[in-house]
């Protein structure tokens, strides 16, 4: 990329271009600590069409050309009423991007927005099941698997009977529950920390500890979790960072795996994936009920998707899950990266059928 001026960029500068404008007060200072914004002169080359998508760029003020690969010229001024988005989308790039007067232009890396969205989705996941809980539930099997048992004594069969366990290799049970590391806590001793890097998975052996989110200034309560309940395991998939914070509410004893056991253990035999072509097999089958979702928000969806998909962004996968069906094979469209991942586990420890397509 050519050399610019880096210039200072106020945060109100970005929050009406998507994605940002999707995100929480918290999840957009995080971004905004990783935006680059430069004052580019004319004839400087941004990026060139068939390059990968490593960075998204943000017209501020000034003016671009957009070539597309017919060389079709297409002027683009920060005035136009498109520009509420990055300047190409897709990936690889389908146009090169010249500016032809002096442009003010940020930029955030593909992959840490991609994290973000992550982290930012799967907050919205915890807030609202934890929500759906206090209102009475809208599937015992999910709630049971997020509030754990009453019984002290059974945290271990209470653990074996979610939908997750089920779909793991006896082999690997056995030495899931030899790898396992006791952990004696005391009340209000903090487990996880939101905001902080993921390196366990938790289980509740004994006790009781409550999840909290930040809420302005203030800490929020938003449930409590009993013997046989595990927590960390969204941020081990998804290489995020916490999205809530856990603190023990009396003493207790936790059960902790590491981060690569529990991949190891718990996430590749869980996570399934099948090629583009064996896709297009299975949907093209009319003896298998098959259904291709994309998991991103829905401007994402609009912007691009894979012919046939349906929408069903990830901060409302859990809400969907009464609505899916038990005999129909899921396929999550690749397009959502990291998202992926996070979509099919989701899905599997709810009992479903469901493998991500790689391209």
């Amino acid at each position: 990329m050519t050399q610019a001026k880096p210039i200072s960029l106020d945060k109100q500068a970005i929050v009406k271009f998507f994605p940002f404008n999707t995100l929480s007060d918290t999840h957009l200072n995080e971004v905004f600590r990783k935006i680059h914004a430069f004052e580019y002169a004319e004839n400087t080359v941004l990026f060139k069409r068939g390059e990968q998508q490593q960075q998204r760029f943000y017209l501020l003020s000034g003016k671009v050309n957009k070539i597309d690969k017919n060389y079709v010229i297409r002027p683009f001024s920060a005035q136009d009423k498109e520009n509420v988005d990055t300047l190409d989308d897709q990936d690889p790039y389908q146009y090169t991007v010249i500016v032809i007067e002096k442009s003010i232009i940020f930029y955030v890396e593909q992959n840490y927005l991609d994290l973000v969205l992550t982290w930012s989705q799967e907050s919205s996941f915890l807030e609202n099941t934890l929500t759906w809980k206090q209102e009475g539930g809208y599937q015992v099997a999910v709630i049971d698997e997020v509030v754990g048992s009453n019984d002290d004594d059974d945290w271990m069969s209470v653990l074996l009977q979610s939908h997750l366990f089920e779909q793991i290799p006896p082999m690997h049970i056995q030495e899931l529950f030899i790898s396992f590391e006791r952990i004696e806590v005391k009340e209000k001793d903090i487990i996880l920390t939101e905001g902080a890097k993921g390196d366990y998975f938790y289980v509740i052996s004994q006790g009781v500890a409550g999840v909290y989110r930040t809420k302005g200034e203030q800490f929020e309560h938003l449930a409590d979790l009993s013997p046989g309940a595990f927590f960390g395991e969204d941020a081990l998939i998804a290489d995020t960072a916490r999205n809530a914070s856990v603190l023990m509410r009396s003493d207790g004893l936790l059960m902790r795996l590491s981060k690569e056991k529990f991949k190891h253990l718990l996430e590749t035999p869980i996570l399934h994936y099948i090629s583009i072509d064996e896709a297009k097999l299975l949907i093209a089958d009319k003896m298998q009920k098959t259904l291709l979702i994309d998991i991103r928000l829905p401007q994402e969806f609009k912007n691009k998707n894979l012919k046939g998909s349906i929408n069903v962004p990830l901060l409302v996968l859990r809400k969907t899950l009464t609505s899916l069906n038990s005999d129909t094979y899921y396929l999550i469209s690749p397009l959502g990266n990291k998202r992926c991942e996070v979509a099919a586990y989701i899905m599997k420890q709810a009992g479903f059928n469901a493998s991500i397509v790689k391209v």
